[in-house]
């Protein structure tokens, strides 16, 4: 959340994780619920009860939906604000409610909403252009109303700016023109491939058909200008991480969750019922493989754990851990949360030193950072005043490679290398080493 995102997510799961236990992994399920029930607000006023009770069945069968139902992340937060405040800016605009609450209510969803992703501020923007193009836009209510939600909506997003601009918009790199520019086959069809996997495909040719039904009608009923206008720019970004090979499914969640409805009005029982039931076995390897994965860092951790308290008193410098990548790194220092207290600003297991600058424990103090010193400790090298804290330690390294495979940056970071343990199977599996004696080359 930190790096991929405004901080939303790690401050909501802070909280809830205050009340002790593990109520925060309730954060899930919660979301989907809370979801489903945006998307049923805003699907009955566009286009009717049943119509929006079909499309929230229908959401609730896509796999990336599932996906986002079992984890604590940022998708569904944001998805049940951002459709709530299109609701509302629907209210505003069709007079259904008087325009000043339903502004402000607006506002209030929309700056929520992008406390926990970036994509919501695509869909104000759509919302005050469409409020701005109606017959009344620029006048009054509408006008002021209008502007209010973009000055609240710019606001929000102010921190999460700024701490880009802090970080010379590192995190943001991936949307530069130079990046946008690299095109690769290989990888739009990987993106294609995700996108279709998570949408479900013959899900994602119901919403194709239901966006050409609704420009054909769009002129005569404005629901369906509407909610055209609203997922233009996710569709936009959406094929933009198509693109670049990135995985779609979660940037194309709001305009399934906006669409479905349509997508289900006006078409044959058996082939709804037909794309409904593909896309629930498309979503049960997400409902099987979550209890797996879940229960591989438990046992990681179990076994770093046990091999740290047997190890510890033959060496008395102590251990440090080290992952391969930063979800393990996260989903160990998870575990080991009561069992290790790192250092001050140090994570609890480091991520696998990387020159890249692509996640948050890039931007944190790593095990090959050198810390200044007054003197040179080296009586060699004196214009050299930093030493590693970390050198001649030992660290237990997690990683889901075998040993021919091993790193160079593992292999190469220490003087010995050995695998002390393997846990789970096949593709799941988890290699733990052990490193002896810890040395990096000076900078």
């Amino acid at each position: 959340a930190y790096f991929d995102g405004p901080a939303g997510t790690a401050m909501l799961v802070r909280a809830i994780a205050e009340l002790g236990g593990d109520w925060w992994l309730l954060l899930g399920p919660l979301g989907g619920l809370l979801a489903s029930l945006a998307a049923w607000r805003l699907g009955r006023r566009l286009f009717g009860e049943s119509q929006a009770a079909w499309g929230v069945v229908a959401c609730n069968l896509v796999p990336v939906f599932n996906e986002q139902a079992l984890v604590a992340g940022p998708h569904l937060p944001a998805l049940t604000l951002a459709l709530l405040c299109v609701s509302f800016v629907w209210d505003a605009v069709h007079r259904q409610n008087p325009h000043v609450r339903s502004w402000l209510f607006a506002a209030i969803a929309m700056v929520g909403a992008v406390q926990f992703a970036y994509w919501p501020a695509a869909i104000a923007l759509a919302c005050v252009i469409f409020s701005l193009s109606q017959k009344n836009g620029l006048q009054g209510v509408s006008l002021m109303g209008a502007g209010f939600f973009a000055a609240c909506v710019g606001l929000a997003l102010i921190p999460a700016l700024q701490w880009n601009a802090s970080q010379e918009w590192i995190p943001l790199v991936g949307w530069t023109a130079r990046s946008l520019m690299a095109w690769n086959f290989s990888e739009v069809v990987s993106g294609i491939g995700a996108l279709l996997v998570g949408a479900s495909p013959l899900i994602f040719l119901l919403v194709l058909l239901a966006i050409r039904r609704l420009g054909l009608v769009a002129k005569e009923k404005r629901g369906a200008a509407f909610s055209l206008v609203i997922t233009l720019p996710l569709l936009v970004l959406t094929a933009v991480f198509v693109y670049r090979g990135w995985d779609a499914s979660p940037l194309f969640l709001p305009a399934l969750a906006i669409l479905l409805p349509a997508a289900c009005d006006r078409i044959k029982p058996a082939f709804l019922y037909i794309s409904l039931a593909v896309a629930a076995v498309f979503s049960v390897p997400a409902w099987l493989s979550y209890p797996e994965e879940a229960a591989m860092g438990r046992s990681a951790s179990d076994a770093v754990l046990a091999l740290e308290e047997k190890l510890s008193p033959q060496l008395p410098a102590g251990l440090f851990f080290i992952a391969s990548d930063p979800d393990l790194a996260s989903a160990l220092g998870y575990h080991l949360r009561t069992a290790f207290i790192a250092p001050e600003g140090h994570p609890r297991v480091y991520s696998s030193a990387s020159q890249d600058i692509s996640s948050q424990y890039d931007l944190w103090p790593s095990y090959d950072d050198f810390v200044e010193t007054g003197e040179a400790p080296d009586g060699f090298f004196k214009e050299f005043k930093a030493v590693n804290p970390f050198l001649g330690h030992a660290a237990i390294y997690v990683g889901k490679v075998p040993p021919e495979n091993l790193p160079s940056a593992i292999r190469s970071a220490f003087s010995e290398v050995q695998l002390v343990q393997k846990v789970g199977n096949g593709k799941d599996q988890r290699f733990i080493y052990l490193c002896l004696d810890y040395q990096t080359l000076p900078l």
